[in-house]
């Protein structure tokens, strides 16, 4: 596969029933993981007969190039089952949501995609030399297709995003065909399985964004500290932003350190950033609610004084770096009170114990 500065974002995407009949379970896991963090959230999919399972690779391409340019990448697609598959291909350019988190919202047919409004046409899904609209895949077969985007010369710089949809023509389970076809109008669930696709046309200007929010509870009894961290993407192209937040104590010594994920974050929309020791590399697991908050934390338990957390994000590894600094305490008042407690009994006692001395 070549293309101009395209970042592959690996492995398949399985159901439940291959994974566990994989040797490499662990790292498939893994590789999941890592791609819905580097996205965000791939679209839901409705569930289908246990007969129909896909698999697609890559599941995440990121495209930069500059006109004139023909981008080509190969995109493979899988029919794991045992039955033979009848799949249409559905083009379906989509948005960052409003949940900050990730979430896509696919665009209805006014919406604007991109600053060319004939973008749409040059994209296309070929199975060899001819585009192709449907495919049908027998048990266990693997096709591989091309995605082809021609860009003609004094293209406009712009990003454009879309996922290429794999719907099978079946009957799903839980949704008829009309449901899954209005789906597809709006940031509804979508059958199937899709490749989503990040292309940005240059030459880029120089990115700029600003941290919208970077805040920790200003009084803690004990840890973790949860560090809400939200960016703003300024840019008329995506970035991925690389950060880390420095802990230090009364003293000015450096006690902590939490490193940001890596996460994309959209033309012109907000995202907020997890940290990345929610996710357990050795164990596998992902701090669910602190996920689902989209928190970074900073593991320390026992929090005594006055600390300052100093935020420094990278917008680009070229720059710009933002940076913005946070006070906030921590005192074990519970602790506290039982010391106290703990000292008033012993002098009670000790004083009972000198006066029967004394008598």
């Amino acid at each position: 596969m070549q293309i101009p500065n395209t970042t592959n974002q690996n492995k398949w995407k399985m159901t439940n029933k291959q994974i566990n009949k994989n040797k490499s379970v662990r790292n498939c896991i893994l590789v999941v993981l890592v791609v819905l963090v580097f996205i965000g959230s791939i679209p839901k999919t409705y569930a289908f007969a246990e007969s129909i399972s896909l698999g697609v690779y890559p599941p995440i391409l990121q495209i930069d190039t500059i006109p004139p340019a023909d981008v080509s990448s190969d995109i493979q697609i899988q029919n794991q089952g045992d039955q033979s598959q009848d799949l249409s291909i559905i083009i379906k350019p989509f948005k960052a949501a409003n949940t900050e988190n990730g979430e896509l919202s696919y665009l209805f047919a006014n919406d604007q995609f991109g600053t060319d409004p004939l973008m749409i046409n040059r994209i296309k899904v070929l199975d060899g030399d001819s585009e192709v609209n449907s495919i049908t895949l027998a048990p266990k077969q693997e096709k591989k297709l091309k995605l082809n985007i021609n860009l003609p010369k004094g293209e406009t710089p712009s990003d454009y995003y879309f996922s290429i949809i794999f719907v099978s023509r079946a009957e799903p389970v839980e949704a008829s065909k009309s449901q899954i076809d209005s789906s597809l109008n709006a940031s509804q669930s979508t059958a199937g399985i899709a490749t989503n696709v990040l292309l940005s046309v240059g030459p880029k200007a120089k990115a700029e964004g600003e941290i919208t929010e970077f805040s920790a509870p200003f009084f803690l009894e004990k840890g973790p500290v949860q560090f809400k961290v939200r960016i703003r993407n300024q840019s008329n192209f995506f970035i991925t932003p690389r950060g880390s937040i420095l802990i230090k104590n009364v003293f000015g010594q450096t006690i902590g350190r939490v490193d940001l994920l890596p996460v994309n974050i959209l033309a012109h929309s907000v995202r907020a950033i997890p940290g990345s020791d929610q996710f357990d590399a050795k164990e596998f697991k992902i701090d669910t609610k602190s996920w689902e908050n989209q928190k970074a934390l900073w593991s320390e338990k026992l929090l005594v004084g006055p600390y300052t957390a100093t935020l420094a994000i990278a917008l680009t590894e070229d720059g710009p770096v933002l940076r913005k600094t946070i006070y906030f305490a921590g005192f074990p008042l519970q602790v506290i009170i039982g010391v106290l407690i703990t000292i008033i009994l012993l002098l009670l006692i000790v004083k009972r114990l000198r006066k029967k001395m004394k008598n």
